[in-house]
């Protein structure tokens, strides 16, 4: 299983259906991990209800801590960069970047320059590989299969 999850096209389909399964495992009341102590930055450079709380929500289940960035009240307003942003929460040692932003592949420029695991909340009309693994799920307890 790769460390990020940028696009739903960089994993192979036994990846794909490990992930539903544990997913329907886990909502069929099996053994959630613990994983209290590791912290969570959910940074959303744009507008989101659903995904946004949908991640705290899980994080917090998960016994992790969650950091969650505001734009509007951050240095962005002072002509901060997003790498620059995106790099501030990556040196506190955090150990996941959940990043929503309206420019498709944002997630290029920070490919092995952050140590954080980087899960794509969406970007632009691009991407949203989580939103497509929780359509997948929902389409295989609908009907069994694909």
């Amino acid at each position: 299983m790769p460390k990020n999850l940028l696009t739903l096209d960089q994993l192979s389909l036994d990846e794909v259906n490990d992930i539903l399964s544990k997913a329907q495992y886990y909502r069929d009341g099996g053994f959630v991990p613990n994983l209290q102590g590791k912290i969570a930055c959910n940074l959303f450079f744009e507008s989101s209800t659903r995904t946004q709380y949908s991640f705290q929500v899980a994080e917090e289940r998960l016994g992790m801590r969650v950091i969650s960035f505001d734009p509007e009240v951050s240095s962005l307003n002072k002509q901060e960069t997003f790498y620059d942003t995106v790099k501030a929460f990556d040196s506190f040692g955090v150990d996941a970047l959940v990043i929503r932003h309206k420019q498709n592949e944002y997630y290029k420029e920070l490919e092995g320059k952050v140590d954080a695991a980087i899960l794509n909340g969406g970007d632009g009309t691009g991407n949203h590989p989580t939103q497509s693994l929780l359509d997948l799920l929902t389409i295989k307890q609908e009907f069994g299969r694909f």
